[in-house]
């Protein structure tokens, strides 16, 4: 959770919360059903309400990956009785370092790879520190670290850390990417940024593979009324793909996580027309070769994770599938496909991109202290980490070469 290069530096924390800005009131809510009309009216107002930031979304988490020994709150933020934000909160204790950590940061796993709260923008300016202050108030919620990770550049965390000059001890840093593809009026327009070398190698791909058999692209919305049989059948056929990788000697394959296996699920159940999530298959002839799960919100796909059959490697089925997704969601007037991530695969593929950032504040408490230490330390001591390990290179080098004379 620590970060690779800082970005913003302030003081001490929070040396008062005196402001000539509006005065907002907070208050905790632990059941998502309660809130969810409010939530939802909210989100339809603001410019950015992605499938990250929806009820669904923490539904499929609260029942899967999240960690019951931890706490799940959601802080809902008004102003005259009328709903101005929403900040989804995770409350636990990391055990992990020399000293226990509290930790107060917006729900994090692996699988969730962006993250942000529902902010509007009249209160862009005040509402961290006053939420801060609010957080300070509450004596089950003793913290040491406040994290908001994976957010992206245009997120609702990233616009209220900018305005947070009343508050010291905060850090933002970059992490990471996102990358996607702008969708245009025809396939070849969509992909004219892509080199032309590739865009060959693409199709020549996809000829020799229907030299091998039929080859044929499925892709089944999730939200479909009753056919929850035809959705576990996809979504077994999904993990049996996904799981025929190097993923699964290494045992990272959603198939080997029971809880990730429920959060995908869970996905595909609670994300609900307009919205739906969407399993995408590849076949030829009868072999299923390459899978996609990904989730529709708007006029946006975003393509949560892949897979395909080691054995069909040579004729690239990863490749192959996107651009049939690519062709598919063109037809359904989708205009962004994003692979969430930016991953090594699809970076032939985007059209664009924005940075991701983490976001810290550190309290003045003994277990803020060393996290704020240990953060500021840790860019030294992997480049002292890289220079030993270059040098040792080097030593070993000379050794062999002086062995051969």
């Amino acid at each position: 959770m620590l970060a690779d290069s800082i970005r913003i530096t302030k003081g001490e924390i929070l040396k008062g919360f005196q402001t000539t800005s509006t005065q907002l009131s907070f208050s905790i809510h632990q059941d998502i059903s309660t809130i969810e009309n409010d939530w939802n009216e909210l989100g339809a107002r603001l410019s950015h309400y992605h499938f990250y930031h929806k009820p669904a979304w923490f539904k499929a988490y609260s029942q899967s990956l999240f960690n019951p020994e931890n706490r799940l709150l959601f802080i809902t933020v008004h102003t005259d009785n009328k709903i101005l934000g929403l900040i989804p909160l995770e409350f636990l204790t990391l055990k992990k370092y020399i000293w226990p950590l509290k930790i107060l940061r917006l729900p994090f796993n692996s699988h969730l790879d962006l993250s942000d709260c529902l902010i509007c923008e009249s209160i862009y300016d005040t509402v961290l520190e006053q939420l801060i202050h609010f957080i300070n108030q509450q004596k089950t919620l003793k913290w040491d670290v406040f994290f908001m990770g994976g957010t992206p550049e245009d997120s609702h965390a990233n616009k209220i850390f900018a305005n947070s000059d009343n508050i010291n001890n905060c850090y933002s840093v970059q992490h990471g990417a996102s990358s996607y593809i702008q969708c245009k009026q025809s396939y070849d327009e969509s992909i004219a940024h892509i080199a032309s070398k590739f865009r060959r190698n693409i199709s020549r791909l996809e000829r020799k593979a229907e030299k091998q058999g039929k080859l044929d692209y499925y892709s089944y919305p999730c939200s479909i009324k009753n056919q929850s049989d035809l959705f576990q059948q996809y979504y077994q056929t999904f993990l049996d793909v996904e799981a025929d990788s190097w993923k699964s000697k290494i045992q990272t394959a959603i198939k080997d996580n029971p809880p990730a296996v429920l959060f995908y699920q869970k996905l595909g159940e609670y994300f609900k027309a307009p919205d739906t999530c969407v399993i995408n298959l590849l076949k030829l002839d009868d072999d299923v070769i390459a899978v996609q799960f990904g989730v529709r919100v708007d006029k946006r796909l975003n393509l949560l994770k892949i897979g395909f059959r080691q054995n069909y490697k040579g004729i690239g089925p990863g490749n192959i599938i996107l651009s049939h997704t690519l062709k598919n969601s063109i037809e359904q007037n989708i205009k962004v496909v994003s692979t969430t991530t930016a991953p090594a695969w699809a970076e032939k593929w985007k059209s664009d991109s924005q940075k991701v950032y983490r976001h810290f504040i550190f309290n003045r408490t003994l277990g803020g202290l060393f996290a704020k230490m240990a953060f500021l330390l840790l860019p030294s001591y992997k480049k002292l980490k890289l220079q030993w390990q270059n040098f040792q290179a080097n030593y070993l080098k000379k050794n062999e070469l002086k062995g051969k004379h």
